[in-house]
């Protein structure tokens, strides 16, 4: 069986999960919605404040719905046959991306919202988070994010939504993240807790640093 024909008959099979995955990937979506309501009410005390302009919320939401069409409508309209190696990469980075933003919230838990809250500095001691992925990045959701706009339609073979889909997601991550940060870094003990670290990738010398504390107490001397 030579490659087309292999990809062939692998067409429906893949299209089959890529199916799968968006729709679990939009019940997701909905989930953390609902999650970041109780959020919000949980954390009244706090006194937290909108850090960013409403619009750029509305635009990111726009962004994610669009990118969501995209996903459903680009495969029905091109029935591209995906090859094996395409679908295989997305998938695997689809799922990273997963990992990462499951253990992004569970590290932030009540902290952790849709939209970018700052809390009044009496109580921004309890609220900035440097464990679990934020020993190694800035922003570990916004990674995820960034692999999954990128990788989950490359399963579908939705190769222009992926290109459109991160283009967009940059701009308003780069105008986010740019509001963001300068509200976190007014806060105590911010920058020592985390801002010192990348945004987006680790350092390799992070791994290390935590695999060395991690071996320490195996090999007392």
């Amino acid at each position: 069986m030579n490659s087309a024909a292999l990809a062939e008959s692998l067409s429906a099979p893949i299209y089959l999960l890529y199916t799968l995955l968006v729709s679990l990937t939009i019940i997701q979506r909905l989930w953390e919605l609902s999650c970041a309501k109780r959020h919000q009410a949980a954390l009244k005390k706090v006194n937290l404040r909108k850090g960013e302009p409403e619009r750029d919320y509305q635009l990111m939401v726009l962004v994610h719905v669009m990118w969501f069409v995209g996903l459903i409508v680009e495969p029905l309209v091109t029935h591209r046959t995906v090859p094996l190696w395409v679908a295989c990469t997305g998938v695997a980075l689809f799922l990273f991306g997963q990992f990462l933003r499951v253990w992004a919230l569970r590290t932030l838990g009540v902290r952790w919202n849709t939209r970018v809250l700052v809390p009044d500095p009496k109580h921004a001691e309890n609220f900035i988070v440097g464990s679990g992925p934020y020993r190694f990045i800035r922003h570990p959701n916004y990674s995820a994010v960034i692999l999954e706009i990128a990788a989950l339609p490359l399963v579908g073979g939705a190769y222009l939504t992926c290109v459109v889909a991160s283009l967009l997601n940059a701009v308003i991550l780069w105008r986010r993240i740019r509001v963001e940060e300068q509200a976190l870094f007014e806060l105590p003990n911010y920058r020592e807790t985390v801002g010192r670290n990348p945004r987006f990738f680790p350092k390799l010398t992070a791994f290390k640093s935590a695999f060395a504390k991690y071996q320490a107490p195996l090999n007392p001397r």
